[in-house]
C-alpha cells in the first residue's frame, strides 16, 4: 500500500491513520510518504511480491533475428522483438511437441499391429509379447517425458504470447476506450497483458496514430504479410497434400481388394487359396 500520511491520528472513520494501521495489521507491505518532509518509509517490503515466473521465463527466451521497425516508438520496437523471439520459440518447440506426440502414437499402433499379426498369422514367437510390451513401455515413458518437461504448457503459453502481442501491434498506436484485452483471462499471462496494456496506452497518448493512417499500415504490413505468408506455406503444403492423396488412395483401394477377397473367399470356399493370403 502506497500511503501519504503525515503520521498524525484520523479525523474521522476510515481515514489515512485507520488504513495505515489496518494494512500493517494484515501483514501487508506499506510505502509511507510524508508530506511535509517528503520522508519515505518502507515497511515489510519482504512480503511483496514483484514480478511473474511466467513472464520472466518469456523474457529469457533468446532473441530471435529480425527487423524491428523503423520508429522511434521504444515501446512499439520492444513489443515487436518480445512478439519475434516468443513466436519463433513457440515455432521451435512445436515440432519437438509434435515429433514426441507423434512417437507415442507411433509405438501404440506398433504394438496393436504386433498383435494383430500375431492372431491372424497364428505367429507363436517369443519375441512379440516382448516386442508389444516394450512399444507400450516406451510409449509410457514419452508421455511422462512429455508432461514431466511441461512441452506442452511451454509450446502453448508461447504460442498464445506471440498472438497476443500480434494483436496488439495490429491496433498500436490507436486511442482505447477500454483495457487492452479487458475481459480476457489467460492462466499466467495477466502480467503480460498489463504490460501491454500500460505500453500501448503510453504510445497512443505519445504517438497518436490517425485511423487514416492505421488503415494504411494496416493494409500494408498485416493483410499483405499475412497473404504472403498463406502462399509460403501452400507452396510447401502442396506436395505434402499429393503425397498424402495418393497415399490414401493406394491404402483404400488395397483395402477393398482384400475385404472383396476375404468376402467372396467365405462365400464361395476356393481350397487353392494359400493360408497366407486367407490370413
Amino acid at each position: 500500500m502506497l500511503a501519504v500520511w503525515d503520521g498524525l491520528p484520523a479525523n474521522g472513520r476510515g481515514g489515512t491513520a485507520e488504513v495505515v494501521a489496518y494494512a500493517r495489521e494484515i501483514g501487508r507491505p506499506v510505502i509511507v510518504i510524508d508530506p511535509v518532509t517528503l520522508v519515505v518509509r518502507r515497511e515489510r517490503m519482504e512480503a511483496l511480491k514483484s514480478g511473474d515466473h511466467h513472464l520472466a521465463q518469456l523474457n529469457q527466451l533468446p532473441s530471435a533475428e529480425s527487423r524491428s521497425p523503423e520508429t522511434g516508438d521504444r515501446g512499439l520496437r520492444t513489443v515487436f522483438q518480445f512478439q519475434q523471439k516468443v513466436d519463433a520459440a513457440a515455432s521451435h518447440s512445436a515440432p519437438h511437441f509434435r515429433l514426441l506426440t507423434t512417437v507415442t502414437i507411433g509405438l501404440h499402433v506398433l504394438a496393436t499391429e504386433l498383435a494383430t499379426a500375431s492372431l491372424a498369422f497364428d505367429l507363436h514367437v517369443a519375441a512379440l509379447p516382448w516386442g508389444k510390451l516394450a512399444c507400450l513401455f516406451g510409449a509410457l515413458g514419452v508421455a511422462v517425458v512429455l508432461r514431466q518437461q511441461h512441452k506442452r504448457h511451454d509450446w502453448a503459453r508461447c504460442r498464445l504470447a506471440a498472438e497476443i502481442a500480434r494483436s496488439a501491434l495490429a491496433t498500436w498506436g490507436l486511442p482505447q476506450t477500454a483495457r487492452l484485452f479487458e475481459h480476457m483471462d489467460w492462466s499466467g499471462l495477466a502480467p503480460l497483458r498489463r504490460s501491454l496494456d500500460v505500453l500501448h496506452r503510453r504510445s497512443a497518448r505519445l504517438q497518436p496514430e490517425r485511423f487514416e493512417g492505421f488503415k494504411q499500415r494496416c493494409l500494408r504490413e498485416r493483410i499483405d504479410a499475412q497473404l504472403a505468408y498463406f502462399v509460403r506455406n501452400e507452396q510447401r503444403s502442396a506436395p505434402l497434400l499429393r503425397r498424402l492423396r495418393a497415399g490414401f488412395m493406394i491404402t483404400s483401394v488395397l483395402a477393398i481388394l482384400c475385404t472383396a477377397a476375404y468376402a467372396i473367399n467365405t462365400v464361395l470356399p476356393i481350397d487353392t487359396v494359400p493360408r497366407w493370403f486367407e490370413a
